[in-house]
């Protein structure tokens, strides 16, 4: 058994979770609101991780009921980036920290990895298209060869960028996060706007869509052309639709038929009403989580780093840095193959345990009934010919032939087949 603790703090949230293979035995988080109107800034959001981190550590070690973490955690993962590097760097000196005091390995893993491995264990789901959409991430993502590869991007801002960045102006709260506040007033909206939408091939842009609202949408409001509800309905609506046609663009061009959605945005219930409605179209299934594992989570991390010790990986102290630019198609997930080399095996010898026996049995079978045809046939033509020869024999020693004539007539006869003009008394 192995048990992990993964530290997540690349944006406004801090969590610390424990897994133990695959059991998430504890998952608390803080996080940073910033004041009405404005967005998280990284000092000011990294002094909020220093704060409440240690605390956080405590908390989960006693929720999971670890007494001794030296002996029963086995590594330490953290988050590498993406994400705001003052923030990362305070969860990368607590992962340090840990696993040089307890004397364990450390794991780095990729924010945006951590989301689809976390989607993965909750949901079940094997090999589907994955739509990551969270406040600084937005892209459509399918394993490939020991990658994660990326079908399709924000060619701009992220998506949870532009609903946070719109709740602002419409003064919505920063409590719980601006988008879930938008959602709550999109379900009072009852018109919808004509907004840019933007889709170039498999990818999206949102800048377009966002400078709209701001300018042409604000002033709709004040002349009482339309309520702010409206304006987020409108946005939700235009926004979700370009992202479900990138995601199934991607299924199409995989011949998948599972989506899983994961990152912030994908708690969203209209997305996913939306996305489940494309899903069912295409005989496909949509797999997506609630607030807990969608949003940033210390067990996403824990998970990555389950993982990596498992697959025997190795990195070295002064390997594990952060860095704020870290994309999703540049780790090598050894992990994942040998997952589904694992799977082939264990299917290879239910195959030839349990399929292969039968499939010898109907052919044996088969092979039988066709023996049986074939020789009961061939005992009739054999009875048939030696009939027909006998009675032309006879026929010929009447006439008065000699056995060499004979003997030629019979030959003949088999020849041409001539037996079916013979009498069946004869």
């Amino acid at each position: 058994m192995v048990c992990i603790l993964g530290i997540e703090s690349s944006a406004n949230k801090v969590g610390v979770g424990i897994i133990r293979d695959g059991k998430v035995l504890s998952n608390p988080r803080a996080t940073f609101h910033a004041p009405l109107g404005q967005g998280f800034r990284p000092p000011e959001t990294a002094a909020h991780h220093r704060q409440n981190v240690v605390r956080i550590v405590i908390d989960a070690l006693q929720q999971a009921d670890i007494k001794n973490p030296q002996n029963e955690i086995d590594g330490i993962a953290y988050t590498k980036g993406p994400g705001m590097g003052a923030p990362l760097q305070v969860g990368a000196i607590v992962a340090r920290t840990l696993s040089q005091l307890w004397s364990i390995p450390i794991y780095p893993v990729n924010h945006c990895i951590g989301h689809i491995e976390m989607g993965r264990l909750i949901t079940k789901a094997e090999n589907p298209v994955v739509l990551y959409v969270s406040g600084g991430n937005t892209q459509v993502i399918s394993y490939s060869n020991q990658r994660y590869r990326i079908f399709g991007e924000t060619l701009d801002i992220a998506v949870g960028n532009c609903l946070d960045r719109f709740a602002r102006l419409v003064d919505l709260s920063n409590d719980p996060f601006p988008a879930y506040n938008l959602e709550q007033l999109a379900l009072e909206g009852k018109k919808l706007i004509s907004l840019p939408y933007t889709v170039k091939g498999m990818d999206l842009s949102l800048s377009g869509i966002l400078s709209y609202v701001k300018h042409k949408g604000l002033q709709m409001i004040r002349a009482g052309e339309c309520t702010a509800a409206d304006l987020c309905f409108s946005l939700q609506e235009t926004v979700f639709a370009m992202l479900v046609e990138i995601t199934e663009r991607a299924m199409a061009h995989c011949s998948s038929n599972e989506v899983l959605i994961v990152g912030g945005v994908g708690s969203n219930k209209r997305l996913q009403a939306m996305m489940s409605a494309m899903a069912e179209q295409r005989g496909a299934k949509l797999f997506a989580t609630d607030e807990r594992f969608c949003i940033d989570n210390g067990a996403m991390i824990a998970q990555v780093g389950w993982h990596m010790a498992n697959a025997k990986m190795v990195i070295a102290l002064d390997e594990c840095r952060t860095t704020q630019r870290f994309r999703t198609d540049q780790v090598h997930v050894v992990w994942l193959q040998s997952c589904i080399e694992a799977a082939e095996r264990y299917y290879f010898w239910i195959f030839v345990i349990l399929i292969l026996p039968a499939i010898i049995n109907f052919a044996s079978l088969a092979l039988s009934l066709v023996t049986i045809f074939h020789v009961r046939r061939l005992k009739s033509v054999t009875e048939a010919v030696t009939s027909s020869t006998h009675w032309l024999a006879r026929t010929a020693n009447r006439v008065g032939f000699g056995i060499t004539a004979r003997n030629a007539l019979m030959e003949y006869a088999k020849k041409k087949n001539l037996g079916k003009l013979i009498p069946s008394s004869a």
